[in-house]
């Protein structure tokens, strides 16, 4: 990955079931908007990829499809990082980084 600087715009693809995007310590990313191929599953903050009792700001979507764009505003850091899990793939998100 390219080396990002404060401003940048940061767009990124997660494949997969159930993935996460943990920053570099020191930067923050600031979600604006989130996409996805008709995902039910879940998205949001977590501070611990392996443990659910972790996750914060998760928006559950179990019984609802979403495809195209979810939109979204959440900063995100090394400590608090960006959760997907999913029933479906391609989701990910465009946002700016803020740090």
């Amino acid at each position: 990955m390219d080396i990002l600087a404060a401003g940048d715009v940061v767009n990124v693809m997660l494949l997969g079931a159930s993935q996460f995007y943990q920053p570099a310590a020191g930067v923050e990313i600031v979600i604006l908007q989130q996409f996805a191929d008709a995902v039910n599953g879940n998205y949001g903050i977590t501070s611990n990829g392996t443990n659910y009792a972790s996750n914060y700001f998760i928006h559950d979507s179990t019984n609802t499809s979403y495809a195209g764009f979810i939109p979204s505003k959440m900063a995100i850091t090394n400590g608090f990082y960006y959760r997907a899990h999913n029933t479906d793939t391609n989701l990910g998100f465009s946002g700016i980084q803020t740090k």
